[in-house]
């Protein structure tokens, strides 16, 4: 397929003023396909090259599973971008229960990973699926991707995968035995001279941003992982992974290691935090020489990971002519 239209349209985006980034995105909606739209939309965060052969794998594998994709580009993007930050690049997911309408303040939210997933993080989760799980990869993913209340969870859980070396043999116990106490994942991975097994559960904790509106609400971050792994494992390692959305600070690594303390059946705690910068982009809490192991297995966070950005619009409470609204960016690395 040829992408003339978009190579055209991304020359025309040069120092990103607000007036420019305007302009762009209203040529963007005029663009004939949607291939050339996401190329044009992704080029924003992402190379040119890797955006071109991206949008191709979003088109087909959604098509293949059903799942309609409304691409939004929320206003303050313009802002966003010429401030030197990455423009957060929104595709929607009805009826997730996430709405500033809620009358709850502490539920009053919307926004980035609530009820609009990330294009970027959606074509870089194609890319992955197809080269560790081709078999699974997006076919074998329809029902959770196609459920507005699974659809964010299922995309986390495969982006998990890619913060592994090079895992093989890859595993889906849950889906096999279909039991409350199978991992999401079993795979294989390579720690120094020795081949280590994994068992990996995997938690996406989107109720977290209220830390950052700094509501005493608060959901149990570790909540259902220690059920997943019964007793300990003879032939690898249990692990559960997190991605929260606040800062992974003194408070929560405390909290982790002491959770660990009461859970001897898992071994380890893998932490991602989405959107602060002030929190290393990743983080473990494990005991013994097991951290030694992880970090031969573990991968570095990438550029296009580290460098997200997020938006919410959140109720504000107690504000003299309420219900009013106000808006919250959340940075991983601000320029």
């Amino acid at each position: 397929m040829s992408y003339d239209n978009a190579d055209k349209l991304t020359a025309l985006l040069h120092n990103g003023s607000p007036d420019e980034m305007d302009a762009y995105l209203k040529r963007i909606a005029n663009l004939a396909t949607l291939p050339e739209k996401l190329v044009a939309l992704l080029r924003l965060r992402i190379p040119n090259d890797t955006a071109t052969r991206r949008a191709a794998m979003v088109v087909e594998d959604m098509k293949r599973i059903g799942f309609e994709l409304n691409i939004e580009v929320p206003r303050a993007a313009l802002r966003l971008h010429a401030n030197g930050l990455r423009v957060p690049i929104h595709y929607l997911i009805p009826d997730t229960g996430w709405t500033v309408n809620r009358r709850e303040p502490s539920h009053a939210l919307e926004g980035t990973h609530l009820d609009h997933g990330d294009l970027v993080r959606l074509s870089k989760v194609c890319e992955i699926g197809r080269r560790l799980i081709p078999n699974e990869w997006p076919t074998r993913f329809r029902h959770e991707l196609t459920n507005s209340l699974q659809h964010l969870d299922a995309v986390n859980e495969v982006w998990w995968l890619s913060r592994f070396v090079n895992p093989t043999d890859i595993q889906k116990p849950d889906r096999i035995s279909k039991s409350e106490t199978s991992p999401d994942w079993c795979f294989s991975v390579q720690g120094g001279q020795t081949a280590v097994g994994v068992n990996l559960e995997v938690k996406r904790r989107c109720g977290d941003i209220k830390r950052h509106l700094s509501f005493k609400e608060r959901s149990d971050l570790f909540d259902d992982i220690a059920k997943k792994f019964p007793t300990r494992s003879l032939a690898g390692i249990n692990v559960g992974a997190v991605t929260i959305y606040s800062a992974i600070d003194d408070e929560i690594e405390n909290h982790s290691k002491h959770w660990l303390t009461e859970h001897p059946t898992v071994d380890a705690l893998i932490l991602w935090s989405e959107q602060s910068a002030s929190s290393p982009p990743l983080v473990f809490v494990t005991r013994g020489d097991l951290e030694f192991l992880l970090n031969d297995c573990l991968c570095p966070p990438d550029e296009e990971d580290t460098s997200g950005v997020a938006l919410f619009k959140h109720l504000i409470p107690n504000y003299p002519g309420f219900p009013s609204f106000g808006t919250m960016t959340c940075s991983r690395k601000p320029n």
